[in-house]
């Protein structure tokens, strides 16, 4: 999985179906819709797996919306 809007899409999907907000934004901020660190590590391990590409927590946690993982995972390489 390569595109960009490929990753946002499997970003939102996972996002959106974990925090049970199917009207969270791509530029909210997860954590004001409920999201927890534990939440984030969760859906770290799921994304890594569904997308084949790892980020880093903290970076994550610095950008904690829809739009922000998409950005970091797209620009992540395959298996790193």
């Amino acid at each position: 999985m390569s595109s960009a809007n490929d990753i946002l899409d499997v970003v939102r999907e996972v996002v959106r179906g974990t925090l049970q907000g199917d009207g969270l934004q791509d530029d909210e901020d997860m954590f004001d819709a409920g999201a927890t660190s534990l939440t984030v590590v969760n859906l770290q391990l799921r994304l890594e797996e569904r997308l084949k590409r790892r980020a880093p927590t903290h970076r994550l946690m610095a950008a904690p919306s829809i739009q922000g993982w998409a950005d970091i995972y797209s620009s992540a390489q395959s298996g790193s």
